[in-house]
């Protein structure tokens, strides 16, 4: 991750943890409190040339995301179909996935689950034994957050990387007012619509669907 405290100059300060040696849930621990009222504001506009910065050494536009508009008309795509079924793209297993790793390839868990501290660990503990056992960096976003920062460089970088996308059942679901669907079924659109557009992308793609979201633990061994 990265962080900026917008209150020095120092700008863009980058944070990169290890699975293995710091485990730790998915949101960071903020000690750091400001009771201005304009503070706020003044990290936004830090971020927002922060982000301009780092964009213009990079030579790319930070706003230009065509692979993440494919992926919400493919899930845009989802929904449209009855009962927002359909299966998946093919995907490898699991096995699959971790024998098409070669050296300098990186792993993203891409988890469709609650982020809750104790699926966070979990998901964690997942992520440090995939890590030791394929010797390569890893990453973990909780979709669908993850889809307008990521999300892209996943799509449209270099095809470095594995994906192991999670699902699973909900364990309650809701009405969306108005729309006509449920939060549970646009999750699912959403994780199918990622999952097409990678595939697409001739990624290297395993989709797991658990039932309960505390199963994840298993996909420490396959």
């Amino acid at each position: 991750m990265a962080e900026s405290t917008g209150k020095d100059g120092r700008g863009v300060i980058p944070v990169v943890d290890d699975p293995i040696t710091a485990p730790r849930p998915d949101s960071q621990v903020v000690s750091d409190f400001s009771a201005h009222p304009l503070s706020l504001g003044a990290e936004l506009l830090a971020w927002g040339y922060s982000t301009w910065e780092l964009c213009a050494r990079l030579g790319v536009n930070a706003f230009d995301q065509p692979d993440v508009e494919e992926a919400k008309a493919l899930t845009r795509a989802e929904l449209a179909r009855r009962g927002g079924g359909g299966a998946s793209p093919a995907t490898l297993t699991p096995e699959a996935l971790r024998r098409a790793a070669p050296p300098g390839d990186y792993l993203a868990i891409l988890a469709y689950l609650p982020p809750t501290p104790d699926i966070a660990a979990r998901l964690q503990a997942v992520r440090a034994a995939w890590a030791r056992d394929l010797g390569c960096a890893t990453t973990l976003g909780f979709g669908p957050r993850y889809l307008h920062s990521t999300g892209q460089l996943h799509k449209g970088g270099p095809n470095t990387g594995l994906f192991l996308v999670v699902t699973a059942d909900d364990a309650e679901d809701a009405d969306i007012p108005e729309m006509g669907t449920t939060f549970g079924r646009l999750e699912r659109a959403q994780a199918r619509g990622d999952v097409g557009a990678l595939v697409a992308r001739g990624r290297r793609v395993a989709h797991v669907h658990l039932r309960r979201a505390e199963e994840v633990s298993g996909l420490a061994v396959c």
